[in-house]
């Protein structure tokens, strides 16, 4: 129960403490675009390769590139470890009786880590690269990775958490 409730603090602190920061780097690293969006503040172009190549390109953005590069993604690291363990940790707790082994219940919010370590890696790796064709494809497909096994961890946690309310009615 320790690991469930530090883990939740920290991933909402974390929450709190990289949107602070991510928006001293402008709009669009402050919307976290390429992890959340499908859009380049403040024109609110579409996310396409040619268009995060010409965002990229110009030089206006160049502390913003590199403060999502050396701020915001290292703390997205803290943040995705930390939230992960929360939804692992509190499946773990909520399921005791289901008589399954609590490494199972590690096992989607794991993918949803890796998944979201490598959208962060790709990110910071199309940010820097003169070519961001190269990696843009892979960026985006490990976003939609991170939010697919996101989303089935929350529903792995209400479904335990389900049990484990039908236990007490």
């Amino acid at each position: 129960m320790i690991l469930v409730v530090l883990s939740a603090a920290v991933a909402l602190a974390l929450s709190f403490v990289i949107a602070d920061r991510a928006l001293k780097f402008g709009p669009a690293v402050g919307a976290r675009f390429l992890e959340r969006g499908n859009a380049i503040p403040p024109s609110n172009v579409k996310v396409t390769a040619s268009n995060l190549a010409e965002w990229c390109e110009d030089l206006q953005n160049a502390m913003a590139k590199e403060g999502y590069v050396r701020v915001v993604l290292p703390l997205d690291v803290f943040f995705l470890v930390s939230f992960g363990a929360f939804l692992a940790a509190g499946a773990v707790e909520l399921a005791n009786g289901l008589m399954l082994p609590w490494w199972l219940y590690w096992i989607i919010p794991g993918i949803y880590m890796c998944a979201d370590f490598a959208e962060d890696a790709l990110i910071a790796a199309t940010l820097r690269a003169r070519d961001v064709h190269s990696t843009f494809r892979p960026m985006r497909c490990a976003t939609k990775l991170k939010m697919l096994f996101a989303l089935l961890s929350f529903l792995q946690l209400a479904l335990v958490g389900g049990y484990a309310l039908r236990k007490y009615l």
